[in-house]
């Protein structure tokens, strides 16, 4: 294991892998990330589970530290930006756009499942919104990590990829970075989900986070 390697070489384009759960792509200054289930908290609280208050600010404080710290110039999220339309009452609504003004990037959605039922985006969220896969440069961005059916490298999320760890009998699950050969799985980017654990075959790669260190499993 290097502990050092969070970059890798896709293509011919330098990704950099980030222990807060997002890829970097600095060619184009763009942050990559997947499944923030917004509001995931709120559809438990409506069914009268007494979920914490906070969340949402948590993870907007946690991107937009991100965006400053790799000093990017966009955001491209692929996938699940929502986790349930029923949770979007005008309150919600309003409040993220207030949160969204403390991001001052243009912010790009490639819709996912949770998406389905949801209509368009509020426009004051001021985020543009893909009903298909989009593809740019060597890559294309899809929530479903399947291999593309053009000459691209998918870069997708939707499967919450985890990996155990193993130190004789203890067992530790992460969250990871998935590389196969046509596709890589980013990690949910929402702290509040569960994933799947992933397998390997000859040829993948895993990264695990840690929160504050990216690892090669």
């Amino acid at each position: 294991m290097d502990h050092g390697l969070t970059e890798i070489t896709v293509r011919g384009e330098t990704l950099r892998m980030l222990p807060e759960k997002a890829i970097f792509w600095p060619q184009n200054g763009t942050l990559i990330l997947s499944d923030l289930h917004w509001l995931k908290d709120e559809v438990f609280r409506q069914n009268g589970i007494p979920i914490p208050r906070g969340i949402l600010e948590r993870e907007f404080a946690r991107l937009k530290g991100l965006t400053l710290s790799q000093g990017a110039e966009r955001i491209l999220i692929v996938g699940d930006l929502i986790h349930s339309p029923d949770a979007l009452t005008p309150l919600w609504v309003e409040t993220i756009a207030k949160l969204r003004r403390d991001i001052p990037l243009p912010i790009e959605l490639i819709r996912g499942n949770h998406e389905r039922k949801l209509g368009k985006l509020p426009a004051s969220w001021q985020m543009t919104e893909y009903f298909e896969a989009k593809r740019e440069g060597p890559f294309e961005f899809s929530h479903y990590p399947e291999k593309s059916t053009g000459d691209y490298y998918t870069l997708a999320g939707h499967l919450h990829p985890t990996w155990v760890m193993r130190a004789g009998s203890d067992r530790l699950r992460l969250d990871c970075f998935f590389w196969g050969r046509d596709f890589a799985i980013l990690p949910a980017f929402s702290n509040f989900t569960r994933g799947v654990e992933m397998k390997k075959q000859a040829g993948d790669r895993v990264f695990v986070t840690t929160g504050d260190a990216v690892i090669e499993a």
